[in-house]
This record gives C-alpha cells, structure tokens and sequence, in this order.
C-alpha cells in the first residue's frame, strides 16, 4: 500500500480544495492509466478501492487546508479572492521577499507547478499576483540603487524566463479573460527595463538584446489588449522627461509588438475603452519623442506613426477633444501654428482633426505631458478599463498610507505608478482643479435662472391685478 498511499498523497496536495468527486475521480484514473506495467498489482489496487481512495484524497485535502494558509474561502459555491498580502504570505517564504532574485525563482517553480495543474490559469495567477504584492514599491529603481552591476542585469534576465512560462498558461485564454496579473506582469517587465536602462547611460547598447527578446515575447504570447495595458505602464512609468537611454531601450520592445498591439481585430464596436485611446496617444507622444532624439531608423519611426494615426482615425471619434487640442496647439511655433489651430476650430473631416492631433505630439512632444495625456482620454468619455480602475484603487490607498489594497476584482497594483509630480494618475485626476469652477458655474446658472422665473411670476401677478 506504500504506493497507493504516495499517490493519494500527491494527489491531495495538487487538487484544489474546490475538487469536485468526479474531479478526484477522473484525476485517479488519470494516475492509474499512467502507471507503467511494473506497478500493474497498484493499478489494480486504484481500480478496485475508487471510493476509498476518493474519501481519503478529500479527508487529505482538509487536512491540508487546516494545517496551511489557503488561497480560497468556499462562499456560496463561488472561490473567494485573497488579498495579495496573504497570498504573498503563503507563497513566498519570509526568508526571501527582500530578495528580489529569490522571488523570481520562487515564481518560476510556481509556474513550473501551475502548467502542471488541472487548473493552470488560477495557480499562474496566484503566482503572479503574489509576485507583484511582495516586490518593492520601486523594486527596479531599489534592485539598481544597490547593485547596479551583473545582479541587477541577472534578475532582468529571470524576468524575461517567465514570461514563456506565463504565457504557456494563459495561452488558452481569450481576449478580456485573461487575468489582470498578466498584463501588469509584462508591464513590470517592460518598466524594470526602463529602469535599469536609465541609470546605465554608458551601456545603452547592453539592454537592447532584452529589449528586443521582450518584445518579441510580448508580441508573440500577449493579446492585443494585454500588450497595450505593458505598454501603458512602460510610458507612463518615463514620466515627462524621459532620458534618452530609456527611450532608445524600450523603443526596441515597443516595435516588435506595434502592428500585433493594434492589429484591425484588436478593436471591437462595443469593446473600446479609455486605456485604448490613452496608450495610442502615448505611443504617438513617444514616438515624437524617438524622432526628436534621432533614435533608430527615421523611416521605421515613420511607419510606425502612420500605423497608429491609422488606428486612431479609424476607431476613435475626437470631436470632443478639440478644446484641449487646441491648448496643446498654442505650444507649436511658426506658421504651422494658425494653420494647425485653423483646422482644429473650422475643420470637421474626421481624418482632418486626427492628422491634427498627430501632427501636435510629433512637433512638441515634449511639452505635452502626462497629465495633458489624461485630460484628453478624460474628454472622450469612455469606460475605464480594468488596470485604470486597479490604478486609481492603488493611488487611494497610496493616499491612506497603505503598502497593499485589498481588491475585489482579483486586481493587485504593481506598484509602478509614477508619482503624482510625473504621473497621470487615474484619468479623472487631472480634472480635480477645474471641478470646483465648472460646479460654481452651474449653481451660478441656477441661480440666475430662479430669479428670473421668480421676477417673471410677479410681472405676471401685477398685470392681473391691474385693472
């Protein structure tokens, strides 16, 4: 019986605790089907004691339950989401959450078990999630502030091992299923990279081979809209003023997945949200960015604008951000200035007011900042998107002082949102200083518009009272 015993042990530790008995059932079978011809009297010992066998894998799985912390809490039938410090807690060891090499590894053997598992897209999550709780606030930026040299490029390279392990376990998964520790992994990765880059301006060339292998990955495993989410973290991660080395490192990610990032099928009637149009019109401003520092080829940063100009003109409508263009067109000089802030005011092509809006963030992209970014995603009007919403649950507990935020979505920050200095912040922020005039306004208007109803009413008492 020591085998039987070893299998029902193995197996009580791999099911879930939500396991149903034809789970259990189906996983033994599975077990004893793959016993080779040397341990025939344990298949047959499997086949004979199915019940038993199930009883004692379910009575093993509470008892597992009990003696270690869980992931899930059985409420109505339906898994509860831990909080990403307590999953930080049961699957990262104490001894190792200040090491930031020691974490990845940890993660790739919790990868390596979830491909594995019956249940690879929950355990990778797990992981994931577990991964972005227990890395530092800033883990590139402290990870380089310490040791600058090979550790620092080594925890880059276990990044980028884990994104095939990853994506080999989301790989089933549909575009808008996946779960939102992956795009905020990849974007951990894209933004870990710009770090290290950035305080290594002698060796830029050294961070150009990761760069590349990242995008690839990317473009290769990433959904359309995962790898725009990556995207969205890596250009507002640069802040402002990004340094030219940093822009040069991530130009190389970024280019590899442009055309996957925004490919026709990528972009549903129904499906578009606010982080859509705020990562095309961040890639534009990036883009204006590489030309002015004559980064790589002019002609390949040339395409690569009219891909996205394409997109924009073809699944956005900017009608209603014609104000804040034209704030943006008063920083371009010379004669294209009255002409640009002519079409902006007069024109109503639809092609017109997108070549305008283009033509803006390649002149002056570097007096178009973060927040101005935000403004005009705000006056679009569309929904936020899922990683926007965690953004802004992350910058509420930021403000209370939390280190973690509990998340009902299964969401967990990770922890790259620049500072509100350079940041954009949650879209509705950088409309918070208007809000209080545009409300004084309105009450003024509701004021004016009572006592004109109310003089109106007494003109008309008075003529009926007058003989």
């Amino acid at each position: 019986m020591g085998n039987v015993d070893r299998i029902i042990d193995s197996l009580a530790q791999q099911l879930p605790l939500t396991a149903t008995k034809s789970a259990i059932l189906s996983a033994l079978r599975a077990v004893a089907a793959a016993l080779p011809e040397s341990q025939a009297k344990t298949r047959e010992l499997l086949s004979n004691s199915e019940d038993v066998c199930i009883q004692r894998i379910t009575d093993r799985i509470q008892e597992n339950t009990k003696s270690q912390p869980s992931s899930i809490h059985v409420s109505e039938g339906l898994p509860a989401v831990q909080p990403p410090v307590e999953l930080a807690e049961a699957l990262y060891p104490k001894e190792i959450v200040h090491d930031v090499r020691a974490c990845l590894h940890r993660c790739e053997d919790l990868l390596l078990i979830a491909s594995r598992s019956l249940r690879p897209v929950h355990h990778a999550d797990r992981a994931l999630r577990g991964l972005l709780a227990v890395m530092p606030t800033n883990a590139a930026s402290a990870q380089v502030n310490q040791e600058v040299s090979v550790v620092s490029q080594d925890s880059l390279e276990l990044c980028i091992t884990l994104i095939p392990k990853a994506g080999a376990a989301f790989s089933n998964c549909q575009q808008g299923d996946e779960p939102i520790s992956w795009p905020q992994f990849l974007g951990f990765t894209l933004v870990y990279l710009v770090k290290l880059s950035s305080r290594n301006a002698e060796c830029i060339s050294r961070f150009a081979d990761p760069a590349k292998r990242v995008g690839t990955l990317i473009a290769v495993l990433g959904h359309p809209r995962v790898i725009r989410s990556a995207w969205r973290a890596a250009f507002v991660s640069m802040g402002d003023s990004p340094a030219v080395q940093s822009l040069s490192c991530l130009l190389h990610a970024v280019l590899p997945t442009l055309r996957r990032a925004v490919s026709d099928d990528s972009f549903g009637p129904h499906s578009i949200l606010r982080s859509d149009l705020t990562v095309l019109l961040l890639g534009l401003r990036f883009l204006g960015l590489c030309r002015l520092a004559n980064l790589h080829d002019a002609n390949a940063l040339s395409e690569s604008v009219e891909v996205l100009q394409s997109t924009l003109e073809r699944c956005f409508d900017i009608e209603h951000l014609r104000a804040e263009l034209q704030q943006l067109a008063s920083y371009v000089t010379g004669p294209r200035r009255k002409t640009l802030l002519r079409q902006l005011t007069n024109g109503s092509n639809r092609a017109t007011l997108t070549a305008s809006a283009v033509e803006i963030l390649q002149q002056v992209p570097a007096k178009v900042t973060l927040k101005d970014i935000a403004r005009l995603a705000d006056r679009s009007g569309l929904l936020l998107s899922a990683d926007e919403q965690t953004d802004e649950q992350a910058e509420a507990a930021q403000a209370r002082g939390d280190l973690f935020f509990e998340d009902v979505a299964g969401n967990v920050a990770t922890g790259f949102e620049a500072n509100k200095s350079t940041s954009a912040g949650p879209m509705t922020a950088a409309l918070q200083a208007e809000a209080p005039q545009k409300l004084g306004k309105i009450e003024d208007q509701k004021t004016q518009k009572r006592k004109s109803s109310n003089l109106q009413r007494k003109r008309k008492h008075r003529r009926q009272k007058s003989p």
